[in-house]
């Protein structure tokens, strides 16, 4: 850490602080830094924490960091964004108790969490530092501390050289185990990544194939309504179908009446009453049929033989009567000597203003 550090004045502090709130840091943030400012921490330091991927309390744990004039070595290794706030702490409380760097950058580089960290990090310690590189190797203390028992002598120096030969092939042999041991461990972390990403894949197959249940189950119940709709149609159809029948049936039969009745219309006047109490039966029948009230189907055949409609108007009448046209609707129509096309064009317009006015 920097050693000429030169105070901020609380101008100076103020300003930078709302710089941070410019950007949106947190008021915990923010605390945080005009704390270390007072302390005397330079801009520079302060930096290392400054960052939003950070909690506050990993936050704070590099200000201790700081605090303590922990070496940037030890600070790099620690304050690594993917480790939390429990691994970052752990590996600080070690260090201070004197695990080596290269041990705590063994350690947290292992991914492990914090409980096993710790229980690494005590185990360090009861070896005696043993990834610490200032100290002698394990190998080279006993290999001193067997030559030291021994009393070598030029007499039997083949024989205590063959044991120390035997001495350092267990040793190294011990070193591959522990390169094993390491190659293992290190297969064995690819493996739980390995089996993770599997995991993930099989968890969204399932949940594709949940997705699409859903989805098959909807095509089948608008599929239903579908057949449903289909079924409802084709029943409408089938009684229109047989009304229409039954129209041109009706029309049939009493439009022979109509042209007899049309082909009297133009004798003479006596002619005229005789052959209109004759024929006249066809149109009443019409409106007999259809419900008509007595003096308004009187009117009607009036309307009917005088206004000399063909069998194609007569047809239209009849549809208008069971639209439920007015009276004086069906008067108008009648009176309006026109075409059995425009009689249902008027028809039409006619129901749908009945409907309208309910």
């Amino acid at each position: 850490m920097e050693e000429n550090r030169e105070p901020l004045s609380a101008i100076a502090i103020e300003k930078k602080l709302q710089l941070l709130r410019n950007k949106h840091f947190s008021e915990d943030t923010i605390a945080l830094v005009k704390s270390d400012y007072e302390y005397g921490l330079t801009e520079e330091e302060i930096s290392l924490y400054l960052n939003k991927s950070y909690d506050i309390e990993q936050m704070k744990i590099l200000s201790e960091c700081l605090h303590k004039d922990v070496p940037k070595d030890v600070i790099d290794i620690i304050k690594n964004t993917k480790y939390s706030v429990h691994q970052m702490q752990v590996s600080l409380e070690f260090y201070e108790k004197g695990v080596p760097i290269e041990a705590v950058k063994k350690i947290t580089q292992s991914g492990e969490k914090a409980v096993t960290m710790k229980k690494l990090y005590e185990d360090s310690l009861a070896e005696g530092n043993k990834f610490e590189h200032d100290r002698e190797p394990e190998y080279v203390t006993k290999i001193i501390k067997y030559l030291e028992r021994m009393n070598v002598s030029l007499s039997n120096a083949d024989k205590r050289f063959t044991e120390v030969e035997d001495v350092l092939r267990t040793l190294l042999d011990n070193n591959e185990e522990q390169q094993d041991f390491d190659r293992i461990l290190k297969e064995n972390q690819e493996k739980d990544v390995l089996l993770s990403e599997k995991q993930d894949e099989i968890n969204k197959a399932y949940s594709q194939a949940t997705e699409n249940s859903r989805e098959r189950e909807a095509l089948r119940k608008e599929n239903k309504k579908l057949r449903e709709k289909i079924s409802e149609l084709e029943e409408k159809y089938s009684k229109k179908k047989k009304s229409d029948t039954e129209v041109i049936e009706f029309s049939k039969k009493e439009s022979s009446e109509v042209d007899n009745l049309n082909r009297h219309i133009r004798i003479d006047s006596n002619s005229i009453e005789r052959k209109t109490t004759v024929n006249s039966r066809g149109a009443i029948s019409i409106f007999t049929k259809l419900a008509i009230r007595t003096k308004s189907r009187r009117n009607l055949v009036k309307l009917v033989i005088e206004g000399e409609l063909d069998k194609n108007q007569l047809i239209q009448i009849k549809s208008a009567i069971e639209k439920g046209l007015t009276e004086s609707q069906l008067e108008e129509i009648i009176n309006g000597r026109i075409s059995a096309e425009r009689m249902k064009e008027i028809i039409e317009i006619a129901e749908l203003e009945n409907s309208m006015n309910g």
